[in-house]
């Protein structure tokens, strides 16, 4: 992949046609007053719920199967896609070598998505690791988690009860515990 032509902000919105049945919706910034209706975000339909239900299950192999197993999640099924891309070299033209842009997109949970979450990582240090699915991955899935318990969406219903226990721990206390980057991850 090559970082040129599309915004982390672009991406989201985009990946989140999946997540919204196939409808593309006008991300917004309000503040909400709890005494005004509801208001219904502006969409336009760009493929089939259908199609946008399969996506979903195809992304979710990602997670369980693919490039994405970083971003697995014991509490809430997410789906989503890896990407490393070059950075380009605006001087000389090409692309910088040993420079990249890692992210990951993902949405939760993949049977009636709540949220879709990116995250970014411009030129992470490569000794540690460049892959969008070791570095932005793990991430992803501490801001799903977090947010979906948050909002109060149950877990899955075959989570373990440590692994509620220690996400719990995580969003009270903010503590990363295990999920740190190590030497064995970039080895993978």
């Amino acid at each position: 992949g090559q970082e040129v032509g599309v915004t982390g902000m672009q991406m989201v919105r985009a990946f989140s046609v999946f997540a919204n049945g196939g409808l593309l919706v006008m991300p917004t910034i309000e503040a909400i007053d709890p005494r005004d209706p509801i208001r219904t975000p502006v969409s336009s339909r760009i493929i089939r719920a259908d199609v946008a239900e399969h996506t979903r299950e195809v992304l979710r192999r990602v997670v369980t199967e693919g490039t994405g197993r970083k971003a697995d999640s014991s509490l809430y099924p997410l789906f989503g896609k890896t990407g490393t891309a070059q950075v380009p070299d605006l001087k000389h033209g090409g692309y910088l070598e040993n420079q990249y842009v890692s992210s990951f997109v993902a949405g939760a949970p993949t049977d009636h998505p709540r949220l879709v979450v990116g995250c970014f990582i411009h030129r992470p240090d490569k000794s540690i690791g460049h892959y969008g699915g070791i570095v932005a991955a793990p991430a992803v899935q501490a801001v799903v988690e977090q947010s979906l318990m948050y909002l109060g969406v149950p877990v899955d219903a075959n989570a373990k009860p440590e692994d509620i226990a220690a996400a719990t721990q995580r969003l009270v206390y903010g503590d990363a515990g295990d999920d740190a980057i190590t030497a064995a991850d970039v080895a993978e």
